[in-house]
């Protein structure tokens, strides 16, 4: 038919046009010449740079079981935050006395406006907080903190070496590894960390009309060494330092934890039974006996 054989003829002229001559070579270059031209000028990153702002909420409340966390605040903070422009996903996590709460950014947000958003929610929605909570604090999120290496410790000795030993041996380990060049940020994680516990006896507490609340206060107020003044003497200014940090279960005894009727109430070492571990570390002090000293 005639229309099949233009049709043909016309294919058949594009068929001759790219095999014979030199048109072929002369695209072939072009294209090698574009593509290098292109890898030239095309921006290129090792390790791009990708703007995901992120923050944690961390609220601390003590005494407040994990469902009371989550109906008092973990679930109120999460309506309040996802308010925010830009905000993509806002999740929580609730434990006793203390929440975290995640605020995540679309990509591309401006970081320092998204930060700022957030502050700026909390700070105008003070008159929500409830009472029981204690303080809180916006720690943000870089995409790059990410651990690049997990050093793991164990010990094949538990009976000698436990795990608060191994938690010391990490923490020395940690101060090392922080003086790396380039090193970003260090931390440590399981394991239990030195803590002494104070154990008392109801009824000399209810004797002494002294609360455990009383003495956990007192106990914290007396935790402290602050800057006391100075006094000059001899052309030389000497600085007086007040207070003194509970170093063990010794410096404990003869702490003033209450007055009744004008008589400090002091708490008293009874039956000390430290359990003492590997390298003479004190686990445990109980002090079991809070006595009044009069006159």
């Amino acid at each position: 038919m005639p229309g099949d054989r233009s049709e043909t003829s016309f294919l058949g002229r594009v068929i001759d046009l790219f095999l014979v001559g030199q048109l072929p070579a002369f695209l072939i270059a072009l294209s090698l010449a574009g593509g290098v031209f292109a890898l030239l000028v095309t921006p290129r990153e090792e390790e791009p740079q990708i703007v995901v702002p992120m923050a944690d909420v961390w609220i601390e409340a003590p005494g407040l079981p994990v469902e009371e966390v989550e109906r008092q605040i973990s679930t109120r903070l999460e309506k309040l935050l996802a308010q925010i422009d830009g905000v993509e996903t806002v999740y929580s996590m609730s434990l006793p006395g203390r929440s975290i709460v995640t605020v995540r950014f679309f990509v591309g947000e401006d970081r320092e406006n998204s930060l700022l958003e957030i502050y700026s929610k909390l700070e105008s929605n003070r008159d929500l907080v409830p009472p029981s909570v204690a303080s809180w604090v916006v720690k943000p999120i870089e995409i790059d903190d990410v651990p690049i290496l997990i050093a793991t410790l164990y010990s094949d000795r538990p009976q000698q070496v436990d795990d608060f030993a191994l938690r010391r041996i990490a923490e020395e380990i940690e101060i090392q590894l922080q003086a790396v060049p380039q090193t970003n940020r260090v931390q440590v994680f399981g394991g239990r960390p030195r803590a002494m516990r104070v154990v008392l006896r109801t009824e000399a507490l209810a004797a002494r009309q002294t609360s455990p609340l009383e003495v956990a206060w007192a106990l914290g107020v007396s935790n402290v060494r602050a800057r006391g003044g100075s006094f000059d003497r001899i052309d030389r200014s000497f600085l007086v330092d007040s207070g003194e940090f509970i170093r063990g279960g010794e410096t404990l005894d003869g702490v003033v934890v209450n007055v009744v009727d004008g008589l400090p109430v002091l708490l008293r070492i009874g039956d000390k039974h430290p359990q003492i571990r590997p390298g003479g570390i004190h686990r445990t002090d109980e002090f079991r006996d809070v006595r009044r000293r009069c006159g």
